[in-house]
C-alpha cells in the first residue's frame, strides 16, 4: 500500500514540474519579444517616397528602408485603406498636401509630408485662336472690331476686359472701352475649350482731341484745337505706310532730342520718323493722359527736366506707339495743370 501512495506521488509531482515549464516557456517568450520590440530603435525608422512631378494621377512609389522590419502599417492621408506591405505603389485624385505616416513593427512611427499639384495640362499651340490683328492699343470711344478666324469652330466667348461674363458669343463682334484708361485683357475661347483660351492685353487711353501743328520762324509750336488734322494722310497713303519702318532710337538719345526741343535747338518735325509720321499719339505724363505735342508744346514753354522716360514700339516696324514720362517732381503740379 505504501508502495502505491509513493507511486501516486511521483505522478503528481512529474505533472507540476511540467506545467512550471511551461509557464516558464510563457513567460520566457513574451519577455523576449517584449525586449526585442522595446529594444528596436524607432529612430532607425525610414521611409522613401519617389514620384516624377507628385501631380494628380501620377503613380508615387513609398518604400520602407528600416532594418530588421517585419511589419508595416502606411496611412498614406487620403482616406483610402491602409496597406501592410513593405513598398506601397499609390496615385492621389485631388490636389494639395498630405501627412504619410508608416508605423513599423507595431511601435515606432515616422511622418512625412508631401504636397501634391494639380495635373499639368498640355497646351496643343494650334488650337489657341489667334488674336495678333487686335491692335496694341485704342482709345476710350473708338470703335474695336475684332474677328476669329480659327477653322472648324462653331461657338465664341468674347471677354473685353470690362467685365466677368461673355461680351459677345459671335465670330466677328465689336466694342467700344467706356469709363476710366488703362489695360484691359481681351480674351476669346471658343469650342467651349477653356484650356485653349486666348489673352490679349490692350491699352486702353483717354479721348485726345485732335490738334493742329503750327511752327514759327523761331521754331515754336504753336497749338489750335480744330477738327481735322491737316497732317493727317489720306487713307491710300496711310495703308502704304503700313509697311515702313522707323529709325531705332534709344530712350536716352530720345530724352536728349527732347532736351534740345525745350532749348529751342530742335524742330519737333524731326521725331516724325520715329512716329512713323503719325506723331500726335497719346503719351502719360506722370501718370496723366495727353498727346506728345502737347508736351513738346509746354516744355517750349518752359524748360522740364526729365527723369524718366519709357518708350513702347510696334515690334514689326519699330514706330513709337506710346511712351511714359516722368518729370521732375517740383514741376509736376504745373504739368498736370497745363497739360
Amino acid at each position: 500500500m505504501e508502495a502505491n501512495k509513493n507511486e501516486s506521488l511521483t505522478t503528481y509531482i512529474d505533472k507540476n514540474v511540467i506545467y512550471l515549464l511551461v509557464i516558464i516557456f510563457l513567460i520566457s517568450s513574451t519577455a523576449l519579444a517584449y525586449r526585442f520590440y522595446a529594444d528596436f530603435p524607432c529612430e532607425s525608422v525610414m521611409m522613401d517616397i519617389k514620384g516624377k512631378e507628385y501631380r494628380v494621377g501620377e503613380f508615387i512609389r513609398f518604400t520602407d528602408l528600416t532594418e530588421k522590419a517585419e511589419e508595416w502599417d502606411w496611412d498614406l492621408g487620403d482616406s483610402t485603406l491602409i496597406s501592410n506591405e513593405k513598398e506601397v505603389v499609390h496615385n492621389y485624385k485631388t490636389p494639395g498636401e498630405y501627412v504619410v505616416k508608416l508605423k513599423v513593427n507595431n511601435s515606432c512611427e515616422t511622418i512625412k509630408k508631401i504636397t501634391i499639384r494639380a495635373k499639368k495640362i498640355i497646351r496643343d499651340p494650334s488650337k489657341i485662336p489667334n488674336l495678333d490683328h487686335i491692335p496694341e492699343s485704342i482709345e476710350i470711344g473708338q470703335l474695336l472690331t475684332v474677328v476669329d478666324s480659327t477653322k472648324r469652330a462653331y461657338s465664341w466667348e468674347w471677354r473685353f476686359g470690362d467685365n466677368a461674363e461673355a461680351d459677345a458669343t459671335t465670330q466677328k463682334a465689336s466694342y467700344t472701352y467706356e469709363g476710366e484708361p488703362g489695360p484691359r485683357t481681351i480674351s476669346l475661347i471658343i469650342n467651349k475649350d477653356t484650356t485653349h483660351i486666348a489673352n490679349k492685353i490692350i491699352k486702353v487711353y483717354a479721348k485726345v482731341e485732335e490738334e493742329e501743328i503750327r511752327t514759327t520762324r523761331g521754331g515754336e509750336i504753336e497749338i489750335a484745337m480744330w477738327d481735322t488734322i491737316e497732317y493727317e494722310r489720306d487713307k491710300d497713303q496711310k495703308n502704304k505706310d503700313k509697311l515702313k519702318k522707323a529709325p531705332y532710337i534709344s530712350e536716352s538719345a530720345f530724352k536728349q532730342k527732347l532736351v534740345l526741343l525745350s532749348k529751342k535747338q530742335a524742330d519737333v518735325k524731326e521725331f516724325m520718323d520715329y512716329f512713323c509720321d503719325e506723331i500726335n499719339k497719346p503719351i502719360l505724363v506722370n501718370g496723366e493722359s495727353t498727346t506728345f505735342l502737347k508736351f513738346c508744346y509746354k516744355i517750349q514753354r518752359k524748360r522740364t527736366k526729365i527723369l524718366q522716360l519709357t518708350i513702347f514700339r510696334n515690334e514689326g516696324s519699330n514706330c513709337i506707339q506710346n511712351m511714359s514720362i516722368i518729370t521732375k517732381k517740383s514741376l509736376l503740379k504745373k504739368i498736370k495743370d497745363g497739360i
